[in-house]
């Protein structure tokens, strides 16, 4: 189609829309300061400092147009320009598959996990779904760097505020992670935009008007054809209110004569109101044929002219029309697309059509659209329930699903649920939009709509879903009162009549009870939930079973427990179902604190390799939470500091505040015992954001790991005074795990230093009750050495004894050097000293306190064998060794070791290959190996796990 050219107006529009990017002489108008920032930050990318950068401003302050002078300016980089569009805000992915398919056999030269991620957001057939937006994430970040590998990487953005959802999310992913790859992410979005507030944590470059000055040049730019009066100019400056598009829109809306000032201009509208009053005006000019035709392709979720066409023609127009408004200046016909020339326009065209014409203009596009897209602009001209477009909703939600895209599938669903005749299937699809919601962690509208799905439905079985629903994105948004609340209201009226159902509503309420701190309540729950299905008909009906013996654990319980475990130790593989894999974090979890540690690390590992290689991070912030737990108890303290370490940055970058506050006070507890004062902050920001999460255990792990630091120096009133309020708080609870909470034997030890000998023998006592009701080995030998500390003469040398004995039947290497520190200090204090004894003791504990690099003990120690009569150590610089490396550095030596390339290790750790790439020359450098077969050699010697 070629535009017609007998109106000299409409010459004038389509010159003026030529020059729309605001260029002058070679460059755009004004916008120095901007310009020359970019231009630094495009510089910094090419050195490999890559970065991004939103352009925010008001509709038609010219944000496209200085993205378009970067892009044709960056001489020596790859240029991507993608466009956000109105109409395809609610497709699934839209944004990133155009970006995928413009990198198809980069896309191909990925891991193969990530591959299949961007196959099938970008919609290829016969791809396995996605598993998380977090795969997406990190699949998209592999490409975008991988490309930028042999050339920088301008990747633009304009109006990135209609970008879908997911789109969107994973650019500002992309966005934060480029300070070390030569990229630079520009995106522009309108000022005030609700969509464009979730990039708010990228650097933004607000666009402030254009002066007086600038604007009187911009609009003699325009005016160039016919000229333009300085009277005229200086009116149309101030009435565009330095709005670039307002400028260009008044001097379109003006006769020749008029701009030479020999005609009367019309009344003044300054700023906003004059663009919005222009563009409308531009509409409302059109005849309505063609006001029709542009309506079509304005909803048209595809700019291809061929599709644009066949849908006008079946809406009884000529697509011919489209000539006129491109002469216009509204539209641009360009290599085979409908292109608008501003959103503003798309926007007037669409606000401006009644809503019969609009349905009109939908019913076209359905008829002539593949029947994937139809059924969107079916339920787009919808004025009233239809099933037959209700069931396509659902099954276009299930494709957004599977493409990752998952509040897109929310959205969709829920508009299916709208046009539901029948109520069952309305509240259904309600339930089944809520739990989309959540898993795009929308839980705001996961509350709000299971809200509607109990109001609709008068299904008991229903209702009860609707109400857990809303009590589960009560739960995890921190309002566990409120949680528990709902499930207490809802689980009397299903218990006894669904028990399926019954079991799986206890079954969380006992999981937010553990959450929550209150693990007498979660047994009663656990209970109830047995009550409803054994254990074993729960394994069947594929329920998370092992809350039942987590809960029985936590409680003391841990025969009956470990028994259950036990039963169903063939159900543990986490490749069975992903679905279970946080449940198998409790049970691994669980087993830790049964001191069944070879069995718990094998079950963690397990779960972590299958949440690496089948791309599902969600399970990873617990599952490294709960191996650096185990690592802290087996001695592995610089392996469960990196696992603590990346916990931490996933739960954050997932949002996971449990799981992230659980890894920060574990990472605090290995900072204790290593006798780095930083413990104390870490510990203080691990309990505010236990608080903040909802997770109100995990000030008292705080707390206990304050007071560990504190006892390792010596302070022991600073350190009775944590333990103290653990006490309190541990009561309060009734929390009868001991390995839960290590904190028995330190609080002993605090109070007898302390001359508060009466309330150590009270705690002591308790700690003998626990030991013999658990049957466990740690608190047993913990009571034996306080024994010890306690009594005088051969007494105490057989309660020392004892306690090395009980650790026999368990590896934990800290105790067993706490332990022989203790009896060594106690034979330099006896009457009769024995200082060879002590002497033989003391050299077992500093090996293992120097191994863990527990500092305030080693210094402990050494005191000792002063007073021992040991000749002083000598002070020697350390070898080399793991503790050295950074927490990535050490997860990306451990993944070369499993044999895994570099873009395994960048896809198993979520990194791109450049950032694998350099931490590998670091950890060469720190640990004096030149190649990746030393290193595996060098790791596998001095890292091999303790059983």
């Amino acid at each position: 189609m070629t535009a017609r050219n007998g109106d000299p107006q409409a010459k004038r529009r389509r010159e003026l829309h030529a020059v729309g990017t605001l260029r002058r002489g070679g460059g755009i108008v004004g916008r120095a300061v901007e310009r020359a920032h970019i231009g630094e930050l495009l510089r910094q990318a090419q050195a490999g400092s890559g970065g991004a950068l939103v352009v925010r401003g008001e509709p038609g302050i010219g944000k496209s147009a200085l993205v378009s002078d970067v892009a044709q300016r960056s001489n020596g980089y790859t240029v991507v320009t993608l466009r956000g569009v109105e109409s395809e805000v609610e497709l699934a992915c839209s944004g990133l598959g155009e970006l995928i398919r413009v990198f198809p056999h980069a896309v191909e030269q990925l891991p193969r996990q990530q591959a299949a991620v961007l196959r099938a957001v970008a919609g290829q057939v016969g791809q396995p779904p996605v598993t998380s937006s977090y795969a997406i994430c990190t699949a998209v970040h592999s490409l975008i760097t991988f490309v930028a590998e042999d050339t920088p990487l301008l990747l633009v953005v304009d109006d990135a505020h209609w970008l879908d959802p997911t789109s969107r999310d994973t650019l500002l992913f992309v966005g934060r992670r480029l300070a070390d790859q030569p990229v630079l992410l520009l995106m522009t979005v309108r000022t005030h935009e609700d969509a464009a507030a979730a990039l708010a944590p990228l650097p933004e470059l607000e666009l402030e008007r254009l002066s007086t000055a600038e604007s009187r040049v911009l609009l003699t730019t325009f005016a160039a054809d016919v000229g333009i009066a300085p009277r005229v100019a200086a009116e149309l400056a101030a009435a565009s209110d330095g709005n670039p598009l307002a400028a260009r829109e008044l001097v379109a809306a003006l006769s020749a004569a008029q701009l030479r000032g020999q005609s009367q201009l019309p009344p003044p509208d300054a700023g906003a109101r004059a663009l919005l009053r222009l563009i409308s005006s531009r509409i409302t000019r059109l005849d309505p044929a063609t006001r029709q035709a542009l309506l079509v392709a304005a909803v048209c979720v595809d700019s291809d002219l061929t599709t644009v066409g066949r849908a006008i023609r079946a809406a009884g127009a000529d697509p011919g029309l489209l000539d006129h408004a491109e002469a216009a200046g509204i539209v641009d016909l360009v290599e085979g697309r409908v292109e608008f020339t501003h959103p503003l326009l798309r926007a007037a065209i669409v606000d401006a059509a009644s809503p019969p014409v609009k349905a009109a203009a939908y019913a076209a596009l359905a008829a002539t659209a593949d029947p994937r897209l139809g059924i969107l602009y079916r339920a787009a001209a919808a004025d009233a329930p239809d099933e037959a477009i209700a069931a396509g909703l659902e099954h276009a939600a299930g494709r957004a699903q599977r493409a990752g895209g998952h509040l897109t599938a929310a959205r969709t669903l829920r508009r299916a649920a709208e046009l539901s005749p029948a109520t069952e299937h309305r509240t259904r699809r309600l339930l089944d939009a809520s739990a989309a919601a959540g898993l795009a962690g929308r839980l705001d509208l996961t509350e709000a709509w299971a809200g509607e799905a109990y109001a609709a439905s008068d299904d008991a079985g229903l209702r009860a879903d609707a109400r857990a629903a809303y009590a589960h994105a009560a739960m995890w948004s921190g309002r566990l009162d409120e949680a528990r609340a709902v499930f207490a209201d809802t689980a009397p009226d299903v218990e006894g009549s669904d028990p399926v159902r019954a079991a799986t509503l206890l079954l969380e309420w006992a999981l937010l009870e553990v959450m929550g701190a209150r693990p007498r309540d979660a047994a009663q729950v656990g209970a109830r939930a047995q009550k409803q299905l054994s254990v074993a008909d729960m394994r069947r009906h594929r329920l998370p079973w092992p809350i039942v013996p987590h809960v029985m654990i936590l409680n003391g319980d841990v025969a009956a427990g470990v028994e259950l475990f036990d039963r169903g130790r063939i159900d543990l593989s986490p490749h069975h179902d992903l679905a279970w894999l946080p449940a198998l974090c409790h049970a691994a979890q669980s087993l830790t604190w049964a001191e069944r540690f070879e069995q718990s690390g094998v079950l963690i590992d397990q779960i972590i390799d299958t949440a690496r290689d089948s791309s599902v991070p969600a399970a990873l912030p617990n599952a490294l939470a709960h191996r650096s737990e185990l690592g802290d108890w087996t001695g592995s303290w610089t392996l469960a500091a990196a696992d603590a370490a990346e916990s931490i940055r996933l739960g954050r970058e997932l949002g996971q505040l449990g799981a992230e506050s659980f890894a920060m006070v574990k990472y605090a507890w290995i900072l204790a015992n290593r006798g780095d004062h930083t413990a104390m902050s870490t510990a203080a920001s691990a309990a505010e954001l236990g608080l903040t999460g909802g997770v109100d255990c995990i000030p008292v792990y705080a707390d206990a790991a304050r007071g560990r630091y504190a006892l390792g120096r010596l302070d022991h009133r600073g350190a009775a005074t944590w333990l103290d309020k653990v006490a309190v708080a541990v009561a309060e609870v009734s929390l009868e795990s001991p390995l839960t909470v290590p904190w028995h034997g330190d609080h002993i030890e605090a109070l007898i230093h302390t001359n508060r000998r009466d309330d150590a023998l009270r705690r002591l006592a308790d700690l003998d009750r626990r030991a013999a009701g658990t049957g466990l080995a740690w608190p047993a030998a913990v009571a034996a050495r306080c024994h010890g500390i306690l009594a005088t003469g051969d007494t105490a040398d057989h309660h020392f004894a004892r306690a090395l004995r009980r650790l026999d039947r368990v590896e934990i290497p800290f105790e067993e050097a706490r332990t022989r520190l203790a009896w060594a200090n106690h034979l330099l204090r006896r009457r009769r000293r024995q200082p060879t004894r002590a002497r033989g003791l003391l050299t077992e504990a500093l090996a293992t306190f120097e191994r863990l690099r527990a500092t305030s003990w080693i210094d402990q120690t050494r005191s000792a064998l002063t007073l021992a009569g040991a000749p002083a150590a000598e002070t020697s610089t350390a070898a080399p060794g793991l503790d050295d490396l950074t927490a990535q550095e050490l997860q990306v030596a451990l993944s070369v070791v499993k044999g895994h390339s570099n873009p395994e290790v960048a896809a198993a750790l979520f990194l791109s290959r450049k950032s694998v790439e350099r931490h590998l020359s670091t950890i060469y450098r720190k640990l004096d190996v030149r190649s990746r077969t030393e290193l595996v050699a060098y790791v596998a010697k001095r890292a091999q796990r303790r059983a």
